[in-house]
């Protein structure tokens, strides 16, 4: 679903009502359940839609994705 909504162009960097995006809910997750497919894609489209990707928002606790995936692997 989320492929087919960016492919038509929603916004790659809508957030919740918890500041979060996409790409926080996917780093916030266990490594092991990292769908690293549906990032590339992610990335391939908003890239071919030449959509900028803010790798660095954070989120309503001031959280960036970055973050989030490394606090997910020391875990």
């Amino acid at each position: 679903m989320g492929e087919l909504l960016l492919r038509r162009g929603a916004d790659p960097n809508l957030a919740d009502e918890n500041g979060m995006t996409y790409l926080h809910n996917c780093c916030r997750r266990s490594p092991r359940f990292w769908e690293v497919g549906l990032l590339n894609t992610f990335f391939e489209i908003t890239d071919n839609a030449h959509k900028t990707v803010q790798i660095d928002a954070r989120d309503k606790r001031g959280r960036t994705p970055l973050q989030l995936a490394v606090t997910n692997l020391m875990a």
